[in-house]
């Protein structure tokens, strides 16, 4: 399992974060986000590696995930979305929608 104590904790922090943008409240009592949460970005494209490998690796429906698999595509998924709204990286932000979106759809997804 690749999300640890650690990764939970910053991904607490940045959902509280995007909460604040959510609604509205002003930037100087947003609270601070520590910098090694953006290493969270790195952690999230792994799981959506692995599993994408193991998605390969069968080769036939019907696809079956691990829970835990499933836990951190759901992990991944939230971190994507509210990493997205605390824009704390304008370069790719897009992308990070795009990313969180389509772990969603393939949990979502009937194989």
């Amino acid at each position: 399992m690749l999300i640890e104590e650690k990764s939970r904790y910053y991904l607490k922090k940045i959902r509280a974060k995007s909460k604040m943008f959510e609604y509205s409240v002003p930037e100087e009592l947003h609270i601070s986000v520590e910098t090694q949460s953006n290493d969270l970005v790195l952690l999230s494209i792994a799981i959506i590696g692995d599993v994408a490998d193991v998605i390969w690796q069968q080769n036939n429906t019907p696809i079956i995930l691990t829970e835990i698999m499933e836990e951190e595509l759901h992990f991944a998924a939230r971190f994507f979305d509210s990493y997205y709204q605390t824009n704390l990286d304008y370069v790719y932000n897009d992308y990070y929608i795009l990313m969180g979106g389509g772990c969603l759809l393939f949990l979502q997804h009937e194989w």
